[in-house]
C-alpha cells in the first residue's frame, strides 16, 4: 500500500509591497486550506516578513485553530499591508515583497502548496487588480527546465509599450535568495538583451520603455527572460506617465518543452498562453 503524502509545511509564497497609493489585501482561502490538513483539529502558525533591501523590515505572526473541522478564528488569516518607506516603486531599484509562510504544529498537510488564491491591490482613485501569490519554489517545469539545460525561461505574451497611448510594462524581479542571480531580458522582434542583477533578498522593477528608448518608440509582443539562479517575477502594465497607475499584475508562464521547434539557445523565443492587449 503506498504511503500518503505528508507535509509539515506550505511552500511559501510571495507578493510585491504595494506601489504607492495602493493597499494590499491578503485574506487566505481557509476552507481549501482545511481540505488540505489531515484530521479535523490542527493549529497553524502563520509568518508574513516584509522584506527590503536584504533585511526583514516588518514581522507578522499569527495563529489559525482548526478544531472539530471549523476555524474558531478565522480573522486570523486576513493580512493587510499599506507602502512601506524605502520602497521605491517609481524609481524600481529598490522594492519591498512579502513572505508568507504557513506552518502546521500537530499535524501534517496533505499537499504542500497553497490552494490556489489572489491577493487584492485597491486606493483611492485607483483601478483595483489582482496578483496571485507565487511559490518561493517547487515549480515543477522551473525544476525540470534546470535539470535539462541548466537555466530556466520564462516570460508573458501580451506587452505594450506605446506612449501614444500612455502604455508602459514592467518585470518586478523578486530574489529571495541567499546568493545573487543575473537574468537576461529579450523582446520578441527586436535584436535586443538586457542583463539585470537582483541581490540577494531584494526586488526591483525594470520599465521596458527606458530599455527599449531609442531602439523602438513603440513596441507590442513577447517578453522573455532567462538566467541559471531562480527569480520570481510579476509583468506589470502600467501608465507611462505615472507607473503607480496600474492596470494589471500577472505571473509570467514558463517555457515547457518545445525544443523540437526552437533550439535552447533560442530559448526566448518561445511559445506563451495567448492574451488580447490591455484589460
Amino acid at each position: 500500500m503506498a504511503l500518503m503524502a505528508s507535509y509539515p509545511s506550505i511552500v511559501p509564497f510571495l507578493n510585491i509591497v504595494p506601489p504607492p497609493g495602493y493597499r494590499l489585501h491578503q485574506v487566505l482561502p481557509l476552507d481549501r486550506l482545511a481540505q488540505q490538513i489531515r484530521g479535523e483539529s490542527a493549529i497553524l502558525d502563520i509568518r508574513r516578513d516584509v522584506l527590503l533591501g536584504g533585511e526583514v523590515v516588518d514581522r507578522r505572526d499569527e495563529t489559525l485553530i482548526l478544531q472539530n473541522g471549523v476555524w474558531a478564528n478565522p480573522g486570523a488569516g486576513a493580512y493587510e499591508l499599506d507602502p512601506i518607506e524605502g520602497s521605491d516603486w517609481l524609481g524600481g531599484q529598490s522594492l519591498g515583497f512579502v513572505e508568507t509562510r504557513i506552518a502546521i504544529r500537530n499535524g501534517v498537510f496533505s499537499w504542500r502548496r497553497e490552494p490556489g488564491s489572489y491577493v487584492v491591490f485597491s486606493g483611492a482613485g485607483r483601478k483595483t487588480f489582482l496578483s496571485d501569490n507565487s511559490p518561493k519554489f517547487s515549480h515543477p517545469a522551473v525544476i525540470q527546465q534546470i535539470a535539462a539545460y541548466g537555466k530556466w525561461a520564462e516570460g508573458y505574451p501580451a506587452c505594450v509599450v506605446d506612449p501614444d497611448r500612455d502604455a508602459d510594462q514592467s518585470v518586478v524581479l523578486i530574489n529571495p535568495y541567499e546568493r545573487p542571480a543575473v537574468v537576461t531580458l529579450e523582446f520578441e522582434g527586436l535584436e535586443l538583451t538586457h542583463r539585470v542583477r537582483v541581490d540577494a533578498l531584494t526586488a526591483k522593477r525594470i520599465a521596458f520603455s527606458k530599455i527599449l528608448d531609442p531602439v523602438a518608440r513603440c513596441w507590442s509582443g513577447q517578453a522573455f527572460v532567462s538566467g541559471s539562479n531562480r527569480i520570481v517575477m510579476f509583468f506589470v502594465s502600467h501608465s507611462m506617465k505615472n507607473a503607480a497607475n496600474i492596470n494589471t499584475m500577472e505571473h509570467s508562464d514558463p517555457y515547457r518543452g518545445a525544443s523540437d521547434w526552437y533550439p535552447f539557445t533560442r530559448a526566448l523565443h518561445f511559445k506563451f498562453r495567448t492574451r488580447n492587449g490591455l484589460r
